[in-house]
This record gives structure tokens, C-alpha cells and sequence, in this order.
């Protein structure tokens, strides 16, 4: 029988910090001209499962923005959240701001979807 985990709460002050820490690194490798305007926002605790909390992210990149800066953003992204023992569920898309309002209107079009499988405690 395997062991018994238990799933710690997912905090907004955690996603806050992963996310400001893969913003401060980018920033860092890139000029403001270069990353133009990085639109990345959190909603947490979406459903709770028997796996742990859904956790859905938007990432916007300028799409005019070369193709290894690009990748190298979603690396960061990436990156970031596993080294918080977050899991992937689904890839992360860049999207046109067209798409981001209209997903933003509908409510819908979640690009970057991770869950949180929280740390395990004894």
C-alpha cells in the first residue's frame, strides 16, 4: 500500500511569488523592446479534485517576438513551476490579443493549465 499524502492548500501568495520570480527573470534576459508586454495572470483553486487543485494561468507573448525568445519564455515558465512540484497538464499556447480579449470575454480558453499536487507531508 503506498504511502498516505496529504495535499498542502494552494496559497495565492505562492502563485504570486512563482509568477513575479519568472516575470524578474525575463525582464532580466531581455530588453523592454524585446518582450514588449507579457500579460500573465492566475486564477487558483478553479475545482478541487481528488489529485489536487486545478490551477489555470494565462500567458500572453507578442507574437512578433523571435522564435527561441519565445520558447525560451515557455522554458522559463515551465521552469518555474516545477521547481514548486507543480505538474502539467496541457502545454502553454501563445495567443494574439485578439484571442486573449475574446478568451477573456467568454470566460474561457484556458492556454496554460497546471495542477497543483501540492508538497507531501509526513
Amino acid at each position: 500500500m503506498s504511502p498516505t499524502r496529504v495535499l498542502a492548500p494552494l496559497r495565492a501568495t505562492r502563485l504570486k511569488k512563482i509568477l513575479s520570480a519568472f516575470v524578474a527573470e525575463v525582464r532580466a534576459r531581455w530588453s523592454e523592446e524585446q518582450i514588449q508586454k507579457i500579460v500573465l495572470t492566475g486564477s487558483y483553486a478553479l475545482s478541487e479534485g481528488k489529485e489536487g487543485s486545478d490551477i489555470n494561468l494565462f500567458l500572453f507573448v507578442p507574437p512578433e517576438l523571435p522564435d527561441e525568445v519565445r520558447q525560451a519564455v515557455q522554458d522559463l515558465a515551465y521552469a518555474h513551476m516545477k521547481a514548486e512540484r507543480f505538474s502539467f497538464l496541457l502545454g502553454l499556447n501563445f495567443i494574439t490579443p485578439d484571442d486573449y480579449r475574446m478568451m477573456e470575454e467568454a470566460g474561457a480558453g484556458l492556454y496554460f493549465h497546471i495542477r497543483d499536487c501540492g508538497r507531501v507531508l509526513s
